[in-house]
């Protein structure tokens, strides 16, 4: 399943298509961590090139996958390191919720056994 995307560009962004594509690819690799039946997942990102003065660049993912909405945001100094980063931030998310969602339902599975 391909997760729809949708990118936002602020300033220059040096290699802004070449950085487009590696955002489409690595957003598509968070499939396998979302449930199959969720057809409505959605991935938002911002890519902003900061200020002179402040340097570097700041990646905001936005994603929202049954029902719950992630945020996550970070600021390095290139436009790759920033969306690496970023989006270890989203997997290790997603991967609590899925490890959350996965132990609930073993533990009600053991409760109605027990009964």
């Amino acid at each position: 399943m391909a997760i729809p995307l949708k990118i936002k560009k602020t300033g220059t962004i040096e290699n802004a298509l070449e950085i487009e594509a590696l955002v489409k690819e690595k957003i598509q690799t968070l499939a396998k961590l979302i449930p199959k039946y969720d057809t409505g997942a959605l991935a938002e990102v911002e890519l902003e090139a900061l200020s002179e003065k402040r340097g570097g660049y700041r990646i905001e993912i936005n994603f929202s996958s049954d029902g719950d909405m992630f945020r996550v945001e970070a600021k390095r100094s290139t436009a790759r390191i920033a969306l690496d980063a970023a989006l270890e931030d989203l997997r290790r998310e997603l991967r609590r919720r899925k490890t959350k969602k996965t132990d609930f339902a073993r533990k009600e599975a053991r409760k109605a056994k027990t009964r």
